[in-house]
């Protein structure tokens, strides 16, 4: 028996065999690295997923209130100032004429659309039961954009026609004056205001 003052403290052995990267085809290497950073990118993700699940159940995270109250503030002004162009722009397309601000008026259409069913996904969000719906229903917000983005690519799509529709027929004879002008570019200004606004806010 040997003596323990002789025996080493530490006891090296050899490496595993599936870490032994010597003898493996640096595609087999690549495709193993590739691997490993996902499921570690992964496992992050789902302990992140756990923290919030955790949290939610303990009632710990709740909507910042200010944060929410500034968007509801903006999605009114927002609703309130496409109201306003929606009429204007309604009397700029009956005064001129013209298929272009025919266009700006379905465009108005289309933002108070758009402003009304975002405004409904953001309600059906707020009042999501955490107990139904454990995760929330953010989601909704996307779908909310999708099937606005379906909606203007439908008025394009008329409007493109009916403008073929008049090239043809030759029927063309818009009005531009004073009083349509200044509509035209009241609007512009308010988007464009409202646009910083939005921007600004992230």
């Amino acid at each position: 028996m040997k003596d323990s003052e002789t025996l080493p403290l530490i006891t090296r052995k050899a490496p595993i065999k599936y870490y032994h990267n010597q003898n493996v085809s640096r595609f087999e290497r690549r495709r193993r690295e590739k691997n490993k950073k996902q499921y570690y990118s992964r496992l992050e993700e789902l302990n992140k997923l756990y923290e919030e699940d955790e949290k939610l159940m303990e009632g710990i995270t709740k909507p910042e209130e200010n944060e929410q109250s500034t968007d509801r503030l903006l999605a009114n002004l927002s609703i309130a100032l496409n109201l306003t162009l929606l009429f204007t722009n309604l009397l700029a397309s009956i005064l001129s004429g013209s298929l272009s601000i025919v266009s700006t008026f379905v465009d108005s259409l289309m933002d108070v659309t758009s402003s009304l069913i975002i405004g409904i996904c953001l309600k059906l969000i707020k009042n999501t039961n955490m107990f139904n719906y454990p995760r929330g229903r953010n989601r909704l917000e996307l779908v909310g954009v999708i099937i606005c983005s379906i909606l203007m690519g439908i008025a394009n799509t008329l409007l493109v026609m009916e403008s073929i529709r008049s090239i043809v027929g030759g029927d063309i004879n818009p009005v531009m004056d004073v009083p349509t002008l200044s509509i035209m570019l009241g609007g512009s200004a308010v988007k464009v205001i409202l646009c910083l606004i939005c921007y600004r806010r992230g």
